[in-house]
């Protein structure tokens, strides 16, 4: 049989434990492993507050002599260096975003300069070597109006050379397996159906003979004020097939 309290009253029980109390001819019997632990717990409590006691004390002793308007005005600067600290970092903040957005601006200018740099670079490389082959004895075009139609092949390779492509983007080569190369391209290009109209022939006839003769055997008058500078491309390729590339390049600019 477990061990025993008795209490005359009930009153006289732990409130925690009256619940569990028995009444026995007017006694109150309480298990009294269960008032031991009660009390451990109590003891337990106690030792804590005088933890927390002693260690308050400790502290008293440490701070009696602070001053307490002292002691709010290093606790208002403390607060004013971490306001300062966010607004310092919300400065920073802005700025980073400012050069970010400078950056990105520039980026753009300087691209734009790559892409007017390259055209620059295209017309040099690329149209200076058509307009040199194009007037070749045996090829006779007009580099001006052979440009537009066949700009989409080719294409600068570096700084100084070029590439010839097919329609599917592909490097040409001639027969010699190397790659295409103006001269022959051009070429080409005067026994095409409708180029060859760009192409002054190299004879008395052939593909590409300006048509300057009219009906009755007069010769097609030319409108003085003509302007090659002021012509559009198709004016440009209707006058050619009129009278031929060279009447063209003797057009004032």
């Amino acid at each position: 049989m477990p061990a025993i309290t008795i209490f005359d009253t009930q009153e006289e029980i732990p409130e925690a434990l009256r619940e569990g109390a028995t009444e026995v001819e007017g006694k109150f019997h309480v298990d009294a492993s269960k008032l031991l632990a009660k009390h451990n717990e109590i003891l337990g409590e106690k030792k804590n507050r005088d933890a927390e006691l002693k260690r308050l004390k400790a502290d008293f002793e440490k701070y009696k002599d602070l001053d307490p308007e002292k002691a709010r005005d290093a606790l208002q600067k403390i607060a004013d260096a971490e306001s300062e600290k966010l607004r310092t970092q919300g400065d920073w903040d802005a700025r980073e975003t400012a050069l970010k957005t400078g950056f990105a601006t520039e980026k753009t200018q300087f691209e734009t300069q790559i892409t007017e740099r390259d055209k620059a670079l295209d017309r040099l490389v690329i149209f200076n070597e058509l307009a040199r082959v194009a007037v070749l004895p045996d090829i006779k075009g007009d580099a001006e109006l052979l440009q537009p139609h066949i700009a989409p092949f080719l294409r600068r390779k570096g700084t100084e050379d070029y590439e010839i492509l097919d329609a599917s983007g592909q490097v040409r080569y001639g027969p010699d397996g190397e790659p295409l190369r103006m001269e022959a391209y051009l070429k080409e290009l005067r026994e095409h159906p409708k180029l060859s109209r760009l192409f002054d022939a190299t004879g008395a006839s052939g593909g590409g003979a300006s048509n300057n003769l009219a009906g009755g055997g007069g010769a097609v008058k030319i409108d003085k004020n003509l302007r090659r500078s002021k012509m559009t491309d198709k004016e440009k390729t209707d006058f050619v097939r009129e009278h031929g590339v060279t009447k063209l390049q003797e057009l004032p600019w």
